[in-house]
């Protein structure tokens, strides 16, 4: 019994701090909630207020980390009102302060102080949890190509005490408010937020940059190469990357678009898209695969008939474009697309075809046969059929005069009566005596035919000019196309060359419009080598010169001239055509968001001669050729060609202008109204618009859009695409529509117990933000969202609500009613969970080891033997009483086996009774404990 009751009485002394700490009037408050949330480089306080009985006396205390137990000293980032071992704090309230927090510093913080008394120790249990955070802007976007219309500074948990949050733009402050509402925002711009406290702000957030695209290999790409395209973009979040051929996605989302084997048909724009969560950019470029002609053809334009313009064209399909030659009869002649003879003689013909080549490879056309017509042999066919024209009319008349003298029909000649004289039929020749005959004694029949022979007559008199021009000799050859092109502001020359049959002689000749006949004079815009009536050109070359051309020349032009015969005129019909065109860029764009790949400077008509086209890029020479290619253009770039000869170049094409969008009405835009949103961009061509809405297209393709009624589930970001031939440019704008608050409510944060930080929130939904009035049983208390008590007492207790209210109306939440109940109903979590733990454990502990005690007490009992005999030890010594007390041995032990429990049993000096006591009373114990091998004497 005695070693289980040393064994209690030792558990009992480890279980005394237990019950020190669960005496009534141990207490260490906290003023700040369980968890605290700061920023990183701000500074962090926790204060704390600490009791013990008053027969304690104080000695020490300390903060430390729960994960540690080692005390907080004067550290760099500690601040400590309390240094260790000191006096008290002031009126007991200790304060931790931590400046410059970084993530280290997250922990769980305690306070713990300490008595006089072995056992006065107390520890404020739990304490505070302090968590470091970071700033990180997080964005709200309805539309992903587009630039966010609310950004909100947030952390990972919610900061502890007011805070005063200031935006950064470009690394300006800006605005004040933990969010930020933007119309749109311009590309590079770069937002951060911050709090007050903190000069440590969020990491810089902005939409992608215009992404970078380029090639592998990087130039020369030809037709079965494998193809990389790369795109790259500089964003934060990182950019995705999308895909785009023609408009159509590629369902292809790296970084890199890979094309095993590239054909010819690849040839086009291809879109890459860069977007995250505040919008994205595009980029496109020109994959143009190379590679050799793949075909050639010949084609002729003109009548293939001497003095007559005809020219050769040779078309080929091959990138880039091929080099041209001509060959005649296998002989080399020509080098150019375009093979041209002014004025194609006889000489001429023969078996033409063209050679198409390129660096990658040529090819030749089959042969085209020339069979030039002889102007001789034309005009003698020309004489023929014209004779057979004016012969044709007067023979017909004849044959029809002498049919109806023949024959004498009631219905056209009646019988002379007696005066009148009989005429016999004549032959068909004779009947064109009658024609002039004006004798009245002729009959009704042969008066009417005297009127159609006069009909007749005049007609061969009218045929007779044309009997002159068609006789051989007389001859205008242009040495130019019928047709011919010129670009408006060049100069024009138009050639002829005329004959006339020897036996004529010159007299004047000029030039003139086909509509006016009127002859070209010495104008401003005229340059005539021939002035009117004077002598022959040179070498009957005549020269028509048009300078500083516009549309008003446009027309047909003639050459007359004069001989001093009657009928000796002769005109080149038909004349030249000059048609003056303005130059224009078309654009071959295969994606319509893009930039073109391909210009061309055109004309409304094929150009006469050769030109040199030159292309201005922003009014400076660019390149040189017809068409542009194009890898990517500029934002703001312009394009114009010209050609030799003109100084009036293109109209400047562009793509459209980044557009301006504006609302009416322009601001405070209230829930009812109606809105319109309007789009204007500056474009050549103009510019076609559609509107977007969250990603979806509202079809909707006018510059206006109206809302009737604007609700507030319209408060969202809008899109207008501004498009034409050459690319597309898109702007955005938020619409906000404003009302009052719509609902208010009150939660609850924290225990309503005395000494426990609560906090009050009061939420509504408002535009722009409601502004929050706290009142306690109806009268006004405080101002903010949340009403914060870092201690609450019972006086605290009441009925709480809210007032939202901002400048289109106001609202007042239900009440919440608050009952604070006393420190003293409520125990601490560190007073009574701790010793109720301690006096459970004591209990169950001290009820098992009475349990063991009771089994051992009765296992003893029950092994004990009787000794043999009073006053003989076991070895037969004897214990002798009368020894003087000085030579006495008291014992001698023996231990012959090993055994697991000891013997033992009292032993007495002989010749006393059980009765008997020695005079100090002392009683002696023989010991057994067989335990072989061991022998103990004194």
């Amino acid at each position: 019994m005695s070693s289980s009751a040393v064994a209690a009485f030792g558990f009992l002394l480890l279980l005394l701090p237990l019950q020190v700490l669960a005496k009534p009037g141990w207490e260490v408050i906290y003023h700040q909630p369980e968890d605290i949330c700061a920023v990183r480089g701000s500074t962090v306080s926790i204060n704390c207020t600490y009791k013990h009985p008053a027969t304690e006396i104080f000695d020490k205390s300390f903060w430390f980390i729960a994960t540690q137990e080692d005390p907080l000293g004067k550290e760099k980032s500690y601040d400590l009102q309390l240094p260790l071992y000191k006096k008290p704090c002031n009126r007991n309230i200790c304060t931790l302060t931590i400046s410059n927090v970084t993530q280290r510093n997250s922990a769980e913080y305690r306070f713990r102080f300490f008595t006089t008394s072995y056992y006065g120790r107390y520890t404020g249990w739990p304490g505070v949890r302090l968590t470091v955070s970071d700033l990180q802007v997080n964005v709200r976007s309805f539309y992903r190509d587009s630039p966010p219309y609310r950004l909100s500074c947030d952390t990972k948990c919610n900061l502890t005490g007011r805070r005063t949050y200031t935006w950064y733009m470009n690394d300006k402050p800006f605005r004040s408010g933990r969010t930020l509402n933007l119309q749109t925002t311009k590309p590079g711009d770069e937002y951060t937020c911050r709090v007050s406290g903190s000069q440590v702000g969020s990491p810089a957030v902005y939409a992608p940059r215009t992404p970078t695209l380029s090639t592998d290999p990087s130039h020369n790409i030809l037709e079965g190469d494998q193809l990389t395209v790369m795109c790259r973009s500089d964003a934060n979040p990182p950019a995705n990357y999308s895909w785009f051929n023609r408009s159509q996605s590629l369902h292809h989302y790296q970084a890199e678009l890979i094309i095993k084997s590239v054909q010819s048909s690849d040839s086009r724009e291809y879109s890459c898209r860069a977007e995250n969560q505040l919008g994205g950019f595009s980029s496109h470029i020109l994959i143009d695969v190379q590679y050799g002609p793949k075909s050639s053809s010949v084609s002729v334009t003109g009548e293939t008939v001497e003095g007559r313009p005809v020219t050769l064209s040779c078309s080929s399909d091959a990138n880039p474009e091929a080099n041209y030659t001509w060959f005649k009869d296998g002989n080399k002649v020509f080098e150019g697309q375009k093979y041209q003879f002014p004025n194609i003689r006889t000489k001429d013909s023969g078996s033409y075809h063209c050679k198409s080549e390129n660096q990658h490879g040529s090819i030749e056309s089959s042969p085209k046969v020339l069979n030039v017509q002889s102007s001789a042999d034309l005009c003698t066919m020309n004489v023929i059929k014209l004779t057979l024209v004016v012969s044709l009319p007067p023979a017909l008349l004849i044959f029809i005069l002498w049919t109806c003298r023949k024959k004498k029909t009631r219905s056209s000649c009646r019988e002379p009566q007696a005066d009148e004289e009989m005429i016999e039929p004549q032959s068909p020749t004779a009947l064109l005596s009658p024609l002039f005959s004006t004798s009245s004694k002729r009959g009704i029949c042969s008066a009417a035919m005297s009127s159609s022979a006069v009909a007749a007559f005049g007609f061969l008199l009218l045929l007779l000019p044309l009997q002159v021009l068609a006789q051989p000799g007389w001859e205008v050859i242009y040495n130019d196309p019928k047709d011919i092109c010129a670009v408006r502001g060049s100069t024009v020359s138009i050639n002829c060359t005329y004959k006339h049959p020897a036996t004529e002689i010159f007299d004047k000749s000029f030039w003139f419009i086909a509509t006016q006949e009127d002859p070209l004079g010495k104008e401003k815009s005229y340059d005539l080598q021939l002035p009117l009536y004077k002598k022959p050109c040179n070498r009957n070359i005549c020269t028509l010169t048009i300078s500083n051309v516009t549309q008003r020349n446009s027309a047909e032009y003639r050459f007359r001239f004069f001989t001093t015969s009657y009928y000796g005129r002769y005109t080149g019909w038909p004349g030249v055509r000059l048609t003056v065109s303005d130059l224009q860029v078309n654009v071959r764009s295969f994606y319509r968001d893009s930039p073109p790949y391909r210009l061309s400077c055109d004309t409304k008509c094929n150009l006469t001669g050769r030109r040199i086209y030159t292309w201005y890029m922003n009014d400076k020479p660019f390149r040189s050729g017809r068409t542009l290619n194009l890898q990517t253009t500029k934002p703001g770039d312009e394009y114009t060609c010209r050609v030799s000869g003109s100084q009036v170049g293109s109209p400047a094409v562009y793509a459209p202008r980044t557009p301006t969008l504006s609302t009416d009405p322009s601001h405070n835009i209230l829930e009812g109204d109606q809105l319109t949103v309007m789009c204007r961009s500056d474009a050549n061509p103009p510019a076609n618009y559609s509107w977007f809405n969250r990603s979806q297209s509202l079809h909707h393709y006018q510059a206006e859009l109206i809302i009737k009624s604007v609700k507030s589930s319209d408060s969202r970001e809008y899109s207008c695409r501004a498009e034409n031939q050459l690319g597309g440019f898109s702007s955005h704008i938020l619409i906000d529509v404003q009302y009052g608050p719509k609902s208010s409510s009150v939660s609850v944060t924290g225990e309503t117990v005395e000494g426990r930080p609560v906090t009050l929130s009061c939420s509504s939904d408002a535009n722009p933000e409601a502004n929050y009035t706290w009142f306690k049983d109806g009268n006004k208390v405080f101002e903010g969202q949340k009403y914060q008590f870092p201690n609450i007492r019972t006086k605290d207790s009441g009925s709480y609500h809210c007032k939202s209210e901002n400048q289109h109306g106001s609202i007042e939440s239900s009440p919440k009613v608050l009952n604070i109940s006393s420190s003293t109903n409520s125990q601490d979590p560190g007073n009574w969970k701790l010793p109720l733990v301690g006096v459970t454990v004591t209990v169950l502990l001290l009820f098992f080891l009475l349990v063991v005690f009771l089994l051992i007490r009765k296992k003893t009992t029950t092994s004990q033997k009787p000794c043999e005999a009073e006053g003989v030890l076991d070895n037969g010594e004897e214990v002798q009483a009368d020894v003087p007390e000085e030579n006495r041995n008291y014992a001698s032990v023996h231990f012959t086996k090993r055994s697991s429990e000891p013997l033992y049993c009292n032993v007495r000096a002989p010749g006393r009774s059980q009765t008997d006591k020695d005079e100090d009373g002392a009683e002696y114990t023989v010991i057994r404990w067989p335990i072989t091998g061991a022998t103990f004497s004194p």
